[in-house]
């Protein structure tokens, strides 16, 4: 199953140009627009849990990155790496901040004030690592960006979660939850419509190209949580090994008022069932 509407969007950056796939649902004029971010190998259809918030008056907007889904793939695998995605993320960005351009020609010089003047806020939504990548581009402070929520992901990767993480994709049959076993990686690649170079790409330690500290926890990403100004909600699974006390402990040292939705199971990332959509929408409205 996918998004009714699909556009692509050309993307220019330090790998090539490529065509970014981008589905963009509900209405225009909506106040709240859910830009939200897949995981490591996801496509933009996992966030199709969210279609009930559309006649909410909520937009969602939500990308394959390149090498994923209906998106180009790269012809170097090295080229997949957090800072690529983090290109074709800001080029969605710029799409969503301009499909509401007003039509009065001084106006639309002015495009980004006036989506201040309309009140429009852009809440990030990220799923794993895609709760890193909005984490950057939270940090860069962009027009209408308003909140940060990360979906099983902290600011510290304990070193089990992180092995748990890669370990199914380093075994001579592959084991990933809710697809089952694969003998090859090219039978992986077609049920996770991703480029088979891509499951090379992310075993390579220059994958993750932002800033990170190796610590005795685990991975911290000090530099960037630091610098984080908007308000931070973090939905993590009870049993989740990415997102354990101590990586909770670790988030809250950059946000004391972190709203945290705990959800029974070891879902990775959390499925976002109606109760937790409640609950963002509760975390939206009251950090408007």
């Amino acid at each position: 199953m996918q998004f009714d509407h699909e556009e692509k969007i050309l993307v220019h950056g330090f790998a090539g140009d490529r065509y970014i796939a981008v589905s963009d649902v509900g209405s225009k004029e909506a106040s709240d627009i859910l830009f939200c971010l897949p995981g490591i190998l996801e496509v933009k259809s996992t966030f199709l849990e969210l279609h009930s918030l559309i006649g909410k008056d909520y937009r969602i907007v939500t990308l394959d990155y390149c090498g994923r889904g209906n998106s180009d793939y790269l012809n170097n695998y090295n080229h997949y790496k957090i800072s690529t995605y983090i290109e074709d993320v800001l080029a969605i960005y710029e799409y969503i901040i301009h499909t509401n351009k007003s039509s009065h020609p001084i106006l639309r010089k002015f495009n980004q004030n006036v989506w201040r003047l309309q009140g429009k806020s852009i809440h990030l939504l990220g799923n794993s690592m895609g709760g890193l990548i909005a984490a950057v581009i939270a940090i860069k402070k962009l027009p209408s960006v308003c909140s940060l929520i990360l979906n099983d992901i902290s600011s510290l990767i304990p070193w089990t979660g992180l092995f748990s993480l890669y370990g199914n994709l380093s075994q001579s049959t592959f084991n990933i939850s809710n697809y089952g076993n694969f003998n090859n990686a090219s039978d992986l690649a077609k049920t996770l419509h991703v480029d088979p170079d891509l499951l090379k790409a992310v075993m390579q330690a220059t994958h993750l190209d932002i800033p990170y500290a190796n610590t005795m926890n685990g991975i911290e990403f000090k530099s960037i949580f630091n610098s984080l100004t908007v308000p931070l909600c973090l939905i993590y699974s009870t049993d989740s090994k990415l997102v354990n006390s101590i990586a909770i402990n670790n988030l809250k040292k950059y946000s004391e008022d972190v709203k945290l939705i705990g959800v029974a199971g070891s879902n990775h990332p959390v499925k976002l069932d109606e109760n937790t959509i409640k609950e963002l929408m509760r975390f939206i409205n009251q950090k408007k």
